[in-house]
C-alpha cells in the first residue's frame, strides 16, 4: 500500500454507452462484484484515497454503487462461502468515492478525462486514468507505477506487457491545463505523443494491463482470466515466497500443507465431493508466506490481494482462526486448508492431539484461550472423522498414498 497516498489520484472513466457490449460494462460482474466496484476496491487496496468516477450514460444505474450500500446478493464471490463464518464472507460496504457527471459524454472518452481532471484535488502530484473496461488490473500495478514515478518525477509512466502499452497511465498534474484546453480531436494520446520525451514505458509481468472488454466475447475471456487469477500456479506461488523472504522452514511447511490438502481434496472428489483443488493448493502454498510477522494471516492475505488473488486471500486471512458454523455439513476449501495446516507440524504429519497439547500447556493459565483452542480442535476432530467416513481411509493413509 502507498505510504504517500495523498500525492496520487485516480480517474475512473465510466460514462460511455457500452454500445458494442450491449449492456453497461461497469455493471458486469467478476466473482459477483460489478466491474466499477471492483476497480474502486482495487484502487483503495493500492492505498489511493483520491478516487473520482466520471459518469455519463445511464448514470442513475451506477450512482448506487458509489453512494449507497450494495446489494449483498450481487456481491457473492465466485465460490459459495455463504455458509461459512462472517469473517470469510465478502464484506459489503459503501464505496466512499466522488463522482462527477460528464454532460458531454456523447462526444467521446476524452471529455470524461477532462471532466475528471477538473475536480481532482489540487494537492495531488499525479493521477491515473483508468477506463472501466479494464477491470482486472491488480493493485500491485499501481504501486509499481508509483515507484517508477517516484524515481522519475513529472514523467508520464505507462504500463506495458510484452512491449504493448496498456492501462492505467500515471500522469503528472502539470498536464491538466493542456488537457482542459485541448479540443479533444485526438484526445489524450495526442498530448502524450507531444511529450513523448517524458514518457516512460514500464514493462510489467501483469498481462491484465493490456486486457479490456468491448464485446461479449471480451467479457467472457476476462471472466475466465479472472477465475484463473484466483489460483496462481505453483511457480508463481514459490516466486512470491522468495520475493517476500519466507523463512525456509515456513516455505517447507507451506509445501507440505499444500501436498496434504490437495491429496485430501482428491480423495474426497472420488466420493462425489467436488472442491477447487487449484484454489486449495495456491492458498496452502501462500498461507504462511509472512509467518515471521505478527498477524501473518492478515498480512499474507493483503499481499495476495495486491496481486489479484482475491479468493485465495480469503482463505489465507482466516486459516488460523476459522471455525465451522453450527449445522454446516458441506466440506469446503477452507475446511481442508485448516485441517491440513493443523495436522502438519512443519513437514511431518502428526495427530491432532499432538498439535493441541503444546498450545494447551502454553496457555494453561488463560481459561478463555483454552476454551477457544478446545472448540477449534473439537471441530477439527469432527472434520477428520467425517473425511475418514466418506473416504474409508485415515488422513495418514491419504497422506501416504501416491
Amino acid at each position: 500500500m502507498l505510504t504517500n497516498s495523498k500525492k496520487y489520484g485516480v480517474i475512473i472513466l465510466a460514462a460511455g454507452f457500452s454500445s458494442r457490449m450491449g449492456e453497461l460494462k461497469a455493471m458486469l460482474p467478476f466473482g459477483g462484484i460489478p466491474a466499477l466496484s471492483k476497480l474502486i476496491r482495487t484502487t483503495k487496496l493500492a492505498g489511493i484515497t483520491e478516487i473520482v468516477v466520471v459518469l455519463g450514460y445511464n448514470s442513475e444505474t451506477l450512482l448506487p454503487l458509489i453512494d449507497c450500500e450494495m446489494d449483498s446478493e450481487k456481491l457473492q464471490p465466485l465460490l459459495d462461502y455463504e455458509k461459512q463464518t462472517e469473517n470469510v464472507k465478502l464484506q459489503i460496504e459503501k464505496e466512499t468515492v466522488r463522482s462527477v457527471f460528464n454532460p458531454n459524454y456523447e462526444q467521446g472518452m476524452f471529455t470524461s478525462v477532462q471532466a475528471g481532471v477538473s475536480v481532482l484535488n489540487p494537492e495531488i502530484e499525479a493521477f491515473f486514468v483508468l477506463p472501466v473496461d479494464c477491470p482486472l488490473i491488480p493493485p500491485q500495478v499501481f504501486l509499481d507505477l508509483v515507484n517508477a514515478y517516484e524515481d522519475n518525477p513529472s514523467f508520464m509512466i505507462v504500463p506495458c506487457f510484452n512491449g504493448k502499452k496498456g492501462h492505467p497511465p500515471l500522469l503528472p498534474v502539470s498536464l491538466i491545463p493542456e488537457i482542459l484546453n485541448n479540443n479533444g480531436e485526438k484526445g489524450l494520446k495526442e498530448i502524450m505523443t507531444i511529450h513523448q520525451e517524458k514518457l516512460i514505458r514500464l514493462d510489467l509481468d501483469f498481462e491484465e494491463v493490456v486486457m479490456d472488454m468491448d464485446s461479449k466475447e471480451d467479457y467472457k475471456a476476462l471472466t475466465l482470466h479472472w477465475e484463473k487469477m484466483q489460483t496462481p500456479d505453483c511457480d508463481n506461488c514459490l516466486r512470491l515466497l522468495e520475493q517476500f523472504n519466507t523463512p525456509t522452514f515456513a516455505k517447507a511447511h507451506c509445501i507440505a500443507v499444500a501436498d496434504l490438502a490437495v491429496k485430501i481434496a482428491e480423495a474426497l472428489s472420488k466420493h462425489g465431493i467436488k472442491l477447487n483443488s487449484d484454489l486449495i493448493r495456491s492458498s496452502a502454498l501462500l498461507h504462511d508466506m509472512v509467518r515471521d510477522r505478527p498477524r501473518h494471516g492478515e498480512e499474507g492475505a493483503a499481499i495476495a490481494r495486491l496481486y489479484g488473488f482475491d479468493l485465495a486471500a480469503d482463505l489465507i486471512e482466516n486459516h488460523m482462526f476459522y471455525l465451522k458454523g453450527k449445522g454446516d455439513e458441506a466440506i469446503t476449501e477452507m475446511d481442508i486448508l485448516c485441517l491440513a495446516d493443523k495436522m502438519m507440524k512443519e513437514t511431518q504429519l502428526v495427530d491432532l492431539n499432538e498439535r493441541a497439547q503444546p498450545m494447551m500447556e502454553k496457555f494453561s493459565e488463560d481459561a478463555k484461550i483454552i476454551e477457544r483452542i478446545q472448540v477449534r480442535f473439537k471441530k477439527a476432530f469432527e472434520l477428520e472423522s467425517q473425511i475418514n467416513q466418506i473416504t474409508g481411509r485415515t488422513i495418514k493413509e491419504i497422506w501416504q498414498s501416491v
